[in-house]
């Protein structure tokens, strides 16, 4: 631990196993230097308001942190590496509506899909993952979407739409920020909902992860960021 980790945690007394929580997350997406200002503005605020103030905070220094610290390495050479993405608006009415339904900026939708499929609705990954969001059917069977539908856009965004916030459920919950709006969340913490969405529920835990998963991230979030 750094050495002012403990006093950091001394100076947010009031939700210190939640700091702890957030130093673990994050520990693998940014180093503890680049982060250091979103714990402290957390930790300045009074113990007994609500948990939503860490994200404000986060959002309060974000200009701190820059972009370019929320992107996983090497996120800055595969950002300038993706090419401008024509706007595509074939399938704009069903994001937009599942997005509404599950609490997500469609924008990340659209940029899962333009990563994983290329808008390519009868694409088949190597390992059977299919459709526009590239789901594992029994994936999609546990969002209730069985494999026979997952060639239909509409059953595929909604399954993928739903996997994306069922993982954001489970690492807000672990952060003890249940119920908050996944929209808000800070990059670092989508950066973690894509890792577990391209490799495994897992990695919304783990620090590391696989050099392939890590360029995913950087792809799916350099699209995140582009006009279209």
């Amino acid at each position: 631990m750094p050495p002012d980790a403990q006093s950091l945690s001394q100076r947010g007394a009031g939700r210190p196993v939640l700091f702890a929580q957030l130093r673990t997350a994050v520990s693998g997406a940014m180093g503890w230097s680049q982060c250091q200002s979103f714990f402290d503005a957390a930790a300045a605020r009074r113990p007994d308001l609500p948990t939503p103030s860490v994200i404000g905070a986060g959002r309060a220094v974000r200009p701190a942190l820059g972009r370019a610290a929320v992107l996983p390495a090497p996120a800055k050479r595969l950002a300038r590496e993706v090419p401008p993405v024509r706007r595509i608006v074939r399938y704009d009415g069903i994001v937009a509506k599942y997005a509404a339904r599950y609490g997500l900026d469609p924008r990340l939708i659209k940029s899962v899909i333009a990563a994983e499929s290329s808008f390519r609705r009868n694409a088949v990954s190597k390992a059977g993952a299919l459709g526009l969001m590239q789901l594992m059917p029994a994936t999609a069977e546990e969002m209730g979407v069985p494999r026979a539908l997952l060639v239909d856009p509409e059953h595929n965004i909604r399954a993928g739409a739903a996997y994306l916030a069922h993982l954001f459920k489970r690492l807000f919950k672990r952060l003890g920020l249940a119920g908050r709006d996944y929209r808000r969340a800070p990059r670092w913490m989508v950066a973690k909902v894509l890792a577990a969405y391209n490799a495994g529920p897992r990695f919304l835990t783990r620090t590391t992860v696989y050099k392939v998963t890590r360029a995913y991230i950087a792809k799916v979030i350099a699209y995140y960021s582009s006009l279209y």
